[in-house]
């Protein structure tokens, strides 16, 4: 399962929302998208948002989010642009870049 840190208020300690903590997952996308079906499953009523990243790769990100789409999920993070990233790809720093595009561009090269 995912690991969360739980975000307090100041004034009351009362839990106002979560900090993912598991950053990039290493876990197989199949072991996700059940672990997303079964939540849903086990508490219809409550809302689950998903938090995806993907490469610079448009195709690559409307594959993620049709494949996570289809588990029912209430919700998405995208995160277009992760810093935290080290993997040799500068993918964080193209995404960055393609968040400024040039007028009339889709910022995704093309």
């Amino acid at each position: 399962m995912p690991r969360y840190g739980k975000l307090r208020s100041r004034s009351n300690g009362e839990v106002i929302g979560f900090q993912n903590i598991e950053l990039i997952s290493d876990r197989p996308i199949e072991i996700w998208l059940e672990e997303f079906r079964q939540i849903k499953k086990d508490y219809p009523d409550h809302v689950l948002i998903a938090s995806i990243m993907e490469e610079y790769d448009k195709g690559r990100w409307q594959e993620l989010t049709r494949l996570v789409q289809d588990t029912g999920v209430d919700a998405f993070e995208l995160n277009f642009l992760l810093p935290a990233r080290n993997d040799g790809t500068e993918n964080g720093l193209r995404n960055g870049r393609a968040s400024r595009p040039d007028p009339g561009s889709n910022g995704m090269g093309d």
